[in-house]
């Protein structure tokens, strides 16, 4: 795995550029004014950041994922959205989302997967549209009230699939084998596509698209019947991706970044802590990058 500390200077440069932001709330639903002042933001202030983003961002594209310790946090949605747009060109598409920014705690009776009490299976976020996401921020503001192992945050990464399983049966299968992505939007509307759950990106790279639940979708959306050959290619692929699987824990304040379309990402099992008057759990912000840049930062 791979962890970035970062150390007190640089989270104190990072203190200073958040300073200077404007407050946002989590639930924006435009964030136009906080690009605008990020673009205003002194040079020689945001050195600690272009430092940060420049390793960060070089990890992200050798590994596909990277783990960021010590970023400062906000109470209101600041942290995570200098972030996303230090890293790229933010996914702002209201019609699949009710903010740019979702936060995500588990609780009972949620309708959302993101929000159950259970596990979240490996997945990649927004599968069923054509071009998903490409990156995906998952900020922990507060950990699991029991920690580790509970309310990791794991990866699988495609390429650590295709090296392991090169020359199988069952990575052809899933290689060429397309399946139905389906999802429903917010104004009902139905979104579908077919796709392999995996596939060689134009450079030759691994890309990888997964989400059970948008695949169950898919087969009622088309309303044929799941074929043996589909159902085969969904459990042989599950278990590959769960083999190559690693697992990060979760402290306040830690920002994992995900490549969605070459890296899936789960969360593992979640507790509560109960009192006479409230109910306590694990707090996540996530974000998404439509388009990662070449070079992170300003």
């Amino acid at each position: 795995m791979t962890i970035l500390t970062l150390e007190s200077d640089l989270q104190d440069d990072i203190s200073r550029t958040l300073d200077h932001l404007p407050e946002t709330a989590v639930d924006a639903k435009d964030d136009s004014n906080f690009k605008r002042a990020c673009d205003l933001i002194p040079v020689e202030l945001l050195q600690g950041v272009n430092r940060v983003m420049e390793v960060a961002g070089n990890i992200l594209r050798d590994n596909g994922y990277v783990q960021i310790r010590g970023f400062s946090r906000t109470s209101d949605a600041r942290s995570i959205f200098l972030l996303g747009h230090a890293l790229g060109t933010i996914f702002a598409d209201l019609s699949h989302q009710t903010s740019i920014v979702s936060e995500a705690s588990p609780t009972l009776s949620a309708a959302l997967q993101g929000n159950q009490t259970e596990g979240l299976f490996l997945h990649t976020d927004f599968a069923m549209l054509h071009e998903p996401p490409e990156g995906t921020i998952i900020q922990c503001c507060a950990p699991d009230p029991l920690g580790y192992p509970y309310g990791e945050n794991g990866v699988s990464v495609a390429r650590h699939i295709f090296s392991r399983f090169y020359g199988t049966s069952g990575l052809n299968l899933v290689m060429n084998t397309p399946l139905p992505f389906a999802g429903t939007k917010p104004d009902g509307t139905t979104v579908l596509t077919m796709r392999p759950i995996m596939e060689l990106g134009p450079k030759g790279l691994p890309l990888v698209r997964f989400h059970p639940s948008r695949i169950h979708h898919g087969f009622r959306t088309r309303g044929d019947p799941a074929s043996a050959t589909e159902l085969d290619t969904l459990a042989i692929f599950q278990e590959m991706a769960l083999k190559v699987r690693i697992g990060f824990p979760q402290a306040a304040g830690d920002v994992l970044v995900v490549n969605n379309r070459s890296v899936l990402h789960d969360r593992g099992l979640c507790s509560l802590s109960l009192s006479k008057n409230a109910m306590q759990a694990r707090v996540s912000r996530i974000l998404f990058i439509q388009k990662i840049n070449d070079k992170a930062g300003w």
